[in-house]
């Protein structure tokens, strides 16, 4: 039985044709630096429902396919004199944000030298070698807490964007390449807004240099302690009472995630290697502006994924419609 049809509806048909999207089978491009990567990570919070204990809820099967809220506690030191633990429970998804929470830490805490019940996450994957690290998020204004977004390998091979809310100015924030045994490796910047307020913070990592960015303006290079392996990636809200944090909040302090975009390489992609990813790219075509996908503002998605791309437009011939026509209305 043939579908009976209209010439709107086949206009229609017709035009879906042209709305086609790849799938970025041959990676990513941005647009401001012209920098490839072979792979994306992208999480929207602002459309995932509610949901708690997020390691084991399988309401939040897409947070952990990329993420694990960490669970691990540290003792204090001479230079850390207050302990500090990692609580599942302090990282949630609430109203359209990834919450991650510090619980207040009072004088009592103190003097029965409790830990500071803290939140952490660190990628699943281990295994990003450059990229261009993005995350829209803001920090409640609450003194006495760290917010981290950084990439990470080990404690000579760090990456950091850090904001400290123990600072009078609500507009600082550092960006560090580790280990700070040249002052220089520690950049305090200004934000063009409060850390109180939702922006983009971003970091790019290039062989020779990483560059930071406050949305898409960059805002300080650096050519100190680029690291040369690879490694995961992690967001934490903190306090231990050292030179670097300041004394815990003693009200809740809450960082809330909005998005976080990753376009990145791998040990194997970046040695040209990665076996699946050659495949789909050869299978797509090749590297064209077909399998290329642009990069874009994480808040305008194209098929639920930031990016965009050329789209092929598709020429019918006047056979091609009246055939057409011919089939579905006759």
């Amino acid at each position: 039985m043939r579908l009976r049809t209209t010439p709107a509806t086949l206009l229609t048909l017709v035009s879906s044709i042209n709305l086609v999207k790849g799938a970025c089978e041959c990676g990513y491009q941005l647009r401001d630096t012209g920098a490839r990567y072979t792979h994306q990570i992208y999480n929207d919070f602002t459309v995932s429902p509610d949901v708690t204990g997020l390691n084991k809820n399988p309401a939040s099967s897409n947070f952990t396919q990329d993420w694990i809220v960490q669970s691990w506690s540290a003792g204090t030191s001479d230079l850390i004199p207050i302990p500090r633990r990692n609580d599942e429970a302090n990282v949630y998804i609430e109203d359209g944000t990834l919450v991650m929470r510090q619980i207040g830490y009072s004088d009592s805490d103190r003097r029965m030298n409790k830990s500071v019940s803290i939140a952490a996450i660190q990628s699943t994957g281990q295994d990003f070698l450059h990229g261009s690290f993005r995350s829209v998020f803001k920090i409640s204004d609450d003194h006495g807490s760290v917010g981290g977004f950084f990439w990470y390998h080990n404690d000579t091979n760090e990456i950091d964007l850090e904001v400290l809310t123990k600072e009078p100015n609500d507009t600082t924030i550092h960006y560090t390449s580790h280990p700070v045994t040249n002052p220089a490796a520690s950049f305090p910047a200004t934000l063009t807004k409060p850390w109180t307020e939702y922006q983009e913070h971003r970091f790019d990592w290039h062989p020779e240099n990483i560059t930071f960015y406050q949305g898409a303006q960059a805002v300080h290079y650096t050519t100190l302690n680029v690291p040369k392996v690879a490694g995961n990636m992690q967001m934490n809200l903190w306090a231990d009472g050292n030179e670097w944090s300041g004394q815990p909040s003693k009200t809740n302090v809450t960082m809330n995630v909005k998005n976080i975009l990753f376009y990145y390489n791998t040990t194997a992609s970046e040695a040209g290697t990665d076996q699946a990813y050659n495949q789909a790219c050869s299978k797509a075509g090749g590297a064209s502006s077909k399998t290329i996908c642009k990069d874009t503002d994480p808040e305008v998605k194209v098929n639920d994924s930031p990016v965009e791309r050329a789209v092929p437009t598709v020429v019918l011939s006047l056979t091609t419609v009246v055939a057409f026509l011919a089939y579905f209305m006759g």
